[in-house]
């Protein structure tokens, strides 16, 4: 990955936040890693997991609308910076 690849990654994890803190994704480690591949246009997110705090439905609940924000817009936002990439999230 090119320098100026990684800068426009960095930029975007700064500039997306979580809304129930405002606080930019790249503080907060829900990105775990952006794999980058310029020959077949694509771009992979892996994020870190919600924990594992499936003993209360509540919180599980809220974990995901709060990861399904994050993820719409880190698509949104990778799909500005490089147009023509399928921005997809790793499982």
């Amino acid at each position: 990955m090119t320098p100026e690849v990684q800068k426009k990654i960095d930029a975007i994890l700064d500039r997306v936040k979580e809304q129930s803190s405002l606080l930019p994704v790249s503080q907060l480690g829900l990105v775990r890693k952006v794999s980058y591949s310029e020959a077949d246009r694509r771009i992979l997110i892996e994020m870190a997991g919600p924990g594992d705090n499936r003993a209360c439905i509540c919180a599980g609940l809220v974990g995901d609308m709060l990861r399904g924000g994050v993820e719409r817009e880190l698509r949104e936002e990778f799909g500005k910076e490089f147009a023509g990439y399928s921005v997809e999230f790793a499982d």
